[in-house]
């Protein structure tokens, strides 16, 4: 259900995206479960292709959702250590912060690349002399024109977005009249999540041939969210995932 309602409204480049950003959807309803959790980036080289849309829909299936452009690091870095519940970042126009005309960003880079494993944390030196250690774990949904870093890509699941062709159609996008169905599926979702959480960590899943080490880290919550739907996800969200790292390869 999740999947149909993305793609009443996006494009996706491949017939791997929409099933991976279902599975990464339900994934962020068990971060306490994960050691890692993916970034996932649409990306392209062109705009209008669909890149904020996907953080737009995205923002009403997952928990907590942070729509986020142009963000200071203690923005982000307090948000994702939020004693009220971790947030589901979804940063917007990323290029504006790695891009060619921007300067580097070293503290969103950190962040980026170490919240991705549970327990990574920032220290940061108090006026008073003291230390405090923020928790930098969360998911991360990155959109933006061009290429990410090296070290943040090789953490993510990558969407190549293009421009829709004349012949393809998707719903327009009305957040006052979509919204509370996206709700209604994130609802059921994190109900789903609730009742399946006491078997994550029985057994670690198998992974396909090919996907392995790096790799193995960036879709093992995904093949398990998988596992546990059943039916036809097992096999899809492997064969998302052998595609996914040969393209990454070539």
């Amino acid at each position: 259900a999740i999947e149909e309602f993305a793609a009443r409204f996006i494009a996706w480049p491949n017939d791997h995206a929409g099933a991976a950003h279902a599975a990464w959807c339900a994934h962020t309803h068990l971060m306490s479960h994960w050691d890692t959790t993916p970034r996932a980036a649409a990306l392209s080289p062109e705009p209008a292709s669909g890149k904020s849309r996907v953080l737009e829909v995205t923002a009403t299936l997952v928990p907590r959702p942070v729509l986020a452009v142009n963000t200071t690091p203690a923005y982000l870095f307090r948000k994702v250590s939020d004693p009220d519940g971790q947030p589901t970042i979804l940063y917007d126009e990323i290029d504006t912060v790695f891009g060619p005309k921007a300067k580097d960003n070293e503290e969103v880079r950190g962040m980026l690349n170490a919240g991705w494993r549970r327990g990574a944390v920032a220290g940061r030196a108090r006026q008073d002399g003291s230390t405090e250690d923020l928790p930098a774990y969360s998911a991360v949904m990155l959109a933006g024109l061009g290429a990410l870093p090296d070290t943040i890509l090789s953490r993510a699941i990558v969407w190549p977005m293009r421009r829709r062709r004349t012949d393809e159609y998707v719903e327009p996008w009305r957040i006052r009249q979509h919204e509370a169905e996206g709700h209604e599926l994130r609802d059921r979702l994190a109900a789903w999540a609730a009742s399946v959480s006491d078997q994550i960590g029985e057994s670690w899943p198998v992974m396909p041939e090919g996907v392995e080490d790096l790799a193995a880290d960036i879709w093992e919550p995904l093949v398990v969210v998988a596992d546990l739907a059943g039916g036809e996800w097992p096999e899809r969200i492997r064969r998302s995932a052998v595609a996914a790292v040969a393209a990454n390869t070539d």
